[in-house]
C-alpha cells in the first residue's frame, strides 16, 4: 500500500476533503515546489526489492491565506506546533507512493512567510518498494526511485513541480557495496488504476552501481581456480581413472556450493545472471573433463597411445575453450550489459 506523509493520526489513502486540512483548496491550482535532500540510505534489500530512505522533504507553496494581519516576518513552528499549524489550514498532503507502511520517524519545521509564501521542512525515514533488474550481475548499476504525489488532491489543484536546487545527497552519504551515481527528479502525471483521476508527481531517482570486488575475490577467483585444477587431469596417467574422476567430483561439489551462496543473494529470478552464467559455464567445463578421463582410460586408447593424445589435445582445447566463453558471456549481446 502506498504510504501517506499526512500528519499523525490522519489515516493513508485518499483522504476526504473534509479531512484535508482546516480550509478547501484555493479556487485556482496550486504549484507546488519540492525538493529531497537524502540523508542515508541505511539498508538495500535486494531480495525484497525494498530500501531504507532518510531525507528532508522540502514543499513549498503559496496561500495568502495563511498570512495573518499585520504580520510583516516569518513565522516558524516546530515539531507538535508546526504539525498544529499545518493542520489548521489548506495543504497538499503529498505521499511516497511506493512506501511500505507509515514512516517510523518526522520532524517538522513550518514556515509562513508574509508573502503567502509556505515552505513544509519534513524529515522522513520510510522503506521503499523499488524495482531492481539483475541481469548483469554484479556487474549491475541500479535505479532507486521514488515517486511523490498528493494523495487527495488532483491535477487540478495540485501542480508538483521538482526543486532542483533543494534535491542532492548529502555529502557524507555513503553505501556499503555501492557507489553513488547521483541523484535526478522527473515531474510526470499518475493516473489511478481506477476512476480515471490523474495526479501531478515527482519521481526521484538515485542511481547507484555496484562495487564488483566482493564477487570478483570472493566468488569468480575461486570458481576460476577450480576450473583450471581440474584440469590436473590432464596430465595424470590415463590409467588411474579412479584419482582423475575424483578430482573431478570434488570440484565440482565445490562449484555447486558457490551457486548456493549466490542463489542466497538475489531473489527466485525467472533468468539467468552474468555471475549466473559465469558459474554455470564453470561447472559445464568442469563436467566435460570427466568423458576426458574416461576416453582416455579405455583399454584400447592405453594401448594405441590415443589416450595420451587426447590429453594432449585437452591441454589446449579447453583453457582455449573456457577464455573465449568467459569474454562471450562478459560482452556478448545477452549479458544485460549494454
Amino acid at each position: 500500500m502506498a504510504g501517506s506523509l499526512a500528519p499523525a493520526g490522519v489515516a493513508q489513502g485518499h483522504i476526504p476533503e473534509d479531512l484535508a486540512g482546516g480550509q478547501p483548496p484555493p479556487a485556482r491550482p496550486v504549484t507546488v515546489s519540492l525538493g529531497l535532500h537524502v540523508l542515508d540510505l541505511p539498508q538495500l534489500n535486494q531480495i525484497e526489492n525494498t530500501f531504507t530512505i532518510a531525507a528532508d522533504l522540502q514543499v513549498s507553496w503559496i496561500d495568502h491565506r495563511r498570512v495573518e494581519p499585520g504580520q510583516k516576518e516569518a513565522r516558524i513552528y516546530q515539531a507538535e506546533d508546526g504539525v498544529k499549524k499545518l493542520e489548521e489550514g489548506w495543504w497538499p498532503q503529498l505521499g511516497m507512493k511506493t512506501m511500505l507502511g507509515s514512516p517510523s520517524q518526522q520532524e517538522d519545521e513550518f514556515t509562513i512567510f508574509p508573502d503567502g509564501r509556505t515552505l513544509l521542512r519534513r524529515r522522513v525515514y520510510a522503506d521503499i518498494r523499488t524495482p531492481f533488474a539483475f541481469k548483469s550481475f554484479p556487474f549491475d548499476d541500479q535505479t532507486l526511485r521514488l515517486p511523490i504525489e498528493s494523495f487527495t488532491w488532483g491535477d487540478d489543484v495540485v501542480v508538483l513541480v521538482a526543486d532542483r536546487e533543494g534535491t542532492a545527497l548529502d555529502e557524507d552519504l555513503s553505501m556499503a557495496e555501492w557507489q553513488l551515481l547521483g541523484i535526478q527528479s522527473e515531474v510526470r502525471t499518475s493516473h489511478e488504476s481506477t476512476g480515471g483521476a490523474s495526479f501531478s508527481q515527482v519521481l526521484f531517482s538515485i542511481g547507484i552501481k555496484r562495487q564488483v570486488g566482493y564477487y570478483l575475490w570472493k566468488i569468480l577467483l575461486p570458481v576460476f581456480t577450480l576450473v583450471v585444477l581440474s584440469w590436473i587431469v590432464f596430465w595424470m596417467s590415463s590409467e588411474n581413472l579412479s584419482r582423475r574422476a575424483s578430482i573431478t567430483s570434488t570440484t565440482l561439489l565445490t562449484v555447486i556450493a558457490y551457486q548456493f551462496i549466490i542463489a542466497s543473494s538475489l531473489p527466485h529470478l525467472p533468468y539467468l545472471t552474468v555471475l549466473d552464467r559465469l558459474v554455470l559455464f564453470s561447472f559445464i567445463t568442469i563436467a566435460l573433463t570427466m568423458p576426458v578421463n574416461l576416453i582416455a582410460s579405455t583399454p584400447r586408447a592405453q594401448d594405441s597411445g590415443h589416450g595420451l593424445r587426447v590429453d594432449r589435445i585437452c591441454r589446449l582445447l579447453f583453457p582455449l575453450w573456457y577464455g573465449v566463453g568467459i569474454v562471450i558471456i562478459l560482452f556478448g549481446p545477452w549479458s544485460g550489459r549494454g
